[in-house]
């Protein structure tokens, strides 16, 4: 927060968020149950505990000290199958794969 702005100079300091309005408007609320994209959990757990009294599922951060965080891997070849099968084949043998080698690190 800035506080060498004086509050008269602050055109944002009386506008309501926009979550704010739509509550105030009887807009639904629904409420997170899970969340994975901060670089790291740390950036969330303040919202999780005021918030949404530590029941959002919050998945481990790429960088953390065991590296089991979600990270995104590009697959160029692999193609999802809209039509007959629904399914893609290439992303489902490099999971499988990526399940075995992460199985034979904790045998």
């Amino acid at each position: 927060m800035n506080t060498d702005t004086e509050d008269v100079d602050n055109v944002t300091a009386d506008m309501q968020s926009i979550l704010g309005m739509a509550d105030s408007q009887g807009a639904p609320q629904r409420m997170l149950r899970w969340h994975y994209r901060s670089g790291h959990e740390s950036l969330i757990s303040l919202s999780n505990r005021e918030f949404y009294e530590n029941k959002l599922v919050i998945f481990p951060s790429p960088g953390s000290k065991y590296r089991m965080g979600l990270s995104f891997h590009h697959l160029p070849d692999a193609i999802y199958d809209r039509g007959k099968t629904r399914m893609n084949a290439k992303e489902a043998e490099t999971v499988a794969d990526a399940v075995i080698k992460l199985n034979m690190c904790f045998c």
